[in-house]
C-alpha cells in the first residue's frame, strides 16, 4: 500500500516538474506602437501616465514605475513587485485621442497629451 501511495506521488511530481509559467513576448505593430507611446492623462486626474512601449514601462506622475505586459490584444499594468495586473487596456479601445481600459477594478479613460 505505501509503495502504491509512494509510486502515485512520483508520477504526479513527475508530471508536474515539467509545467512552468510560460513567458512569451509579443512584438506591437508599428501603428499600435505609435498609438500607444506617450503622455496620457486619466479623466477626472491631473496625474500624467508616461508610456515607453519599447521599454516595456509606465510611469505615473514620475514617482511609480509600472511594467507594461502585451499581448495580441491589449496590455497589462503590473508593478513591479505583484503578480496580478493593476490594469488593462485593449487596442481596439484606442480612439485618436482617447483610451478606455479598467485601472483598479473600474472603468477609465485615457486621454493623450502632446506626444514628448
Amino acid at each position: 500500500m505505501f509503495g502504491k501511495v509512494l509510486g502515485i506521488i512520483f508520477i504526479i511530481l513527475f508530471f508536474f516538474s515539467g509545467c512552468k509559467k510560460s513567458e512569451t513576448t509579443y512584438e506591437l505593430p508599428k501603428e499600435i506602437f505609435n498609438a500607444v507611446y506617450g503622455t496620457w492623462l486619466m479623466e477626472g486626474e491631473r496625474v500624467p501616465w508616461k508610456l515607453d512601449p519599447k521599454e516595456k514601462s509606465i510611469q505615473i506622475n514620475d514617482e511609480k514605475s509600472y511594467e507594461l505586459v502585451f499581448d495580441p490584444i491589449g496590455m497589462q499594468v503590473k508593478a513591479l513587485d505583484e503578480e496580478i495586473p493593476l490594469g488593462y487596456f485593449q487596442f481596439n479601445e484606442i480612439n485618436g485621442i482617447s483610451w478606455v481600459g479598467i485601472w483598479k477594478e473600474r472603468v477609465v479613460r485615457l486621454y493623450a497629451q502632446k506626444l514628448e
